[in-house]
């Protein structure tokens, strides 16, 4: 087992969210992962992970196996022999690392990449920072200061990673003072 006590936001830019862990399963130190990955079926295939702690410290670990199980993956970690170890990583952030994941098809993005863009107006207003990723089913919602903007192609002119922006009609169009 491999402690790291680098900072989150080095981390979590280097990883992707996969789920978190919610609890022992077996007495020989199972865990239970509720994934939120857009690709679950990686998950068996994984050698390691990165465990977000909720103490905010990391660690990788091996994944000695991994399978499916009514909606969520039993994992087999390294070091996690019995249900009190199992226990004591419940609530924990299972991320892995960005050379592990599938990219994301054009257009789309990883909630790592979206997180801290500015929000600006065509004219170059600033509206706001994002500070959340809302999955609400049919789009994302990105949380910018007192701002809600659907992930949806009516809101967003443009996504420029580079230039550390989102871009959207106004603010009026957002709150729906436009069409008033």
């Amino acid at each position: 087992m491999t402690s790291s006590r680098n900072s989150a936001s080095c981390e979590k830019t280097e990883s992707v969210l996969i789920g978190t862990l919610v609890g022992p399963f077996s007495l020989r130190g199972e865990v239970k992962l509720y994934p939120v990955t857009d690709f679950p079926e990686r998950i068996p295939t994984l050698k390691a992970i990165r465990l977000h702690l909720p103490d905010g410290t990391w660690e990788t670990r091996s994944v000695l196996s991994a399978r499916p199980h009514r909606g969520l993956y039993l994992l087999r970690l390294e070091g996690c022999n019995d249900v009190d170890a199992a226990e004591a990583l419940r609530g924990t952030e299972v991320w892995i690392g960005i050379e592990q994941a599938v990219p994301p098809p054009p257009g789309q993005y990883w909630v790592h990449q979206i997180i801290g863009l500015r929000v600006v107006t065509p004219q170059g207003e600033e509206l706001g920072t994002v500070r959340n990723v809302l999955r609400t089913g049919a789009n994302d919602v990105y949380v910018a200061d007192d701002l809600l903007i659907p992930a949806t192609r009516d809101a967003i002119l443009e996504i420029d990673l580079e230039r550390g922006v989102i871009v959207v009609p106004s603010r009026e169009y957002l709150t729906g003072e436009a069409a008033r």
